[in-house]
């Protein structure tokens, strides 16, 4: 409701000839209202605007003091962007709030449904927390005397890693040179295979190789050194590494 109720008080003598307003408190351009009672609601208002009343008694005329009503600007929820996937092992994300209008309070839920506010996150752009399962984010905006507008709720999905302890079914002990076939074969993994890679090391602490195989099995033969070999799996966005 963009409309004001204005009353004259405290004035005696002389007669209420018209009202007046103007986008400027020293009324440089003024617009004359017809209205002679000393009560005046005004029309609907799309920017705050200055009131006087005219009042003339006999050859003189007076202004009354000017009444401003302030138009706030309507809040303005804006959009969400920022990460929609995350890993259950590396989680936080920015989420930022494009084009709004007022203050901004960041809340959180579970269900999409019922949110809570989150202490402090009051600026355009938010960091989540650590999450632990699939979660909502929506800001609140509101100006100062319109009614808030909430964004919609902003899914961030939380990728379980790949498990990491992953065995390797095969050989593990040939002869040097042997042209003796091992076969690797990963057993209960999920996600994908992103590459197998093998080191010197046993740990995976010297240099590393990758290997342009992504299926589940991997054939060697023909070593001279012992080597680690390990399966690089993927779910999503997320990477871990097993079978070593």
């Amino acid at each position: 409701a963009n409309s004001g109720l204005l009353t004259l008080n405290g004035y005696s003598g002389g007669t209420i000839s018209k009202w007046q307003s103007s986008a400027a408190s020293n009324f440089a351009t003024a617009t004359d209202i017809s209205n002679t009672s000393a009560t005046y609601t005004s029309g609907a208002l799309t920017a705050t605007t200055y009131f006087r009343a005219v009042i003339v008694n006999g050859a003189c005329t007076s202004f009354s003091d000017a009444a401003m009503i302030t138009v706030d600007p309507t809040s303005l929820g804006g959009t969400v962007s920022g990460g929609t996937t995350v890993c259950a092992t590396s989680n936080s994300t920015t989420l930022t709030l494009n084009n709004s209008r007022g203050t901004i309070q960041w809340q959180s839920s579970a269900d999409n449904v019922n949110f809570l506010n989150i202490s402090g996150a009051t600026n355009a752009s938010f960091t989540t927390p650590v999450m632990n399962a699939d979660s909502f984010y929506r800001a609140v905006v509101k100006t100062a005397n319109c009614t808030q507008v909430n964004t919609s709720g902003y899914k961030i999905t939380v990728l379980a890693a790949p498990p990491r302890n992953i065995t390797v079914l095969g050989s593990t002990t040939i002869c040097a040179g042997s042209s003796t076939q091992i076969n690797l074969t990963l057993n209960g993994y999920s996600g994908d295979v992103q590459k197998w890679q093998y080191t010197n090391s046993a740990d995976f602490s010297g240099t590393v190789f990758d290997t342009a195989v992504t299926t589940t099995s991997l054939t060697i033969s023909g070593l001279n050194a012992t080597r680690s070999y390990r399966a690089v799996l993927t779910n999503g966005s997320c990477t871990s590494c097993g079978a070593n």
